[in-house]
């Protein structure tokens, strides 16, 4: 009995992984994403490696606009990333996350905002609008909740804090932390530990 429930489960599996890199622009070897989800809107604006592994409940949104780019992915996520439980991402510009990239649950990165609710004929925004390309660096750690606006580059090796909200970029082999995120430490390659950095930005 359990045999043939290990087989349903697998085959399962397999139907899923069919039907969702049928939807996908691409969609690596060995991708997965546990059930509920992942929730794809644009699908064919969306480019996911190998090794990608999803939470239930990942939502990613590739929504085509008057600030898209013509052709290609608007929405990329690089070989080994990690999507935790509940993350959502939100591209028109374009979002690349990179290899190794670990996003725990309840992230939430957006390359517009206010976001878009369907696909926009290009109605002017509010005065307040941001739009900006978003890429997080290899092997970066986002920590719970923590939100990514437009525009933001997160460097690589670098961690954003739980519940933080990056509205600037972090720099390479730093930590940010708070609202709105800013640098408290970073790695230094001479001494090879990591040091503390004043609130103002200034050194060690």
């Amino acid at each position: 009995m359990s045999r043939r429930r290990s087989l349903l489960s697998l085959i399962r599996i397999r139907l899923r992984s069919a039907f969702l890199r049928a939807r996908l622009a691409r969609m690596g070897q060995a991708t997965t994403f546990q059930a509920p989800g992942p929730w794809i809107v644009g699908g064919g604006r969306i480019a996911l490696g190998n090794a990608v592994f999803g939470r239930p409940f990942v939502r990613l949104e590739a929504i085509t606009s008057s600030r898209s780019p013509a052709r290609g992915p608007i929405l990329t996520v690089e070989d080994r990333a990690y999507l935790g439980f509940h993350v959502s991402v939100f591209a028109t510009r374009g979002v690349t996350i990179g290899r190794d990239v670990y996003l725990n649950g309840h992230v939430t990165i957006y390359d517009h905002y206010p976001p878009l609710d369907s696909e926009d004929a290009g109605a002017p925004g509010p005065a307040d609008e941001r739009v900006g390309e978003v890429s997080l660096g290899d092997q970066s750690w986002i920590g719970w909740g923590a939100v990514v606006m437009p525009g933001v580059r997160i460097g690589t090796h670098s961690v954003l804090g739980a519940n933080s909200v990056a509205i600037e970029d972090v720099p390479d082999h730093c930590v940010a932390v708070g609202n709105p995120a800013v640098v408290v430490r970073r790695y230094d390659a001479p001494s090879k530990r990591w040091v503390s950095v004043e609130p103002d930005g200034g050194g060690p």
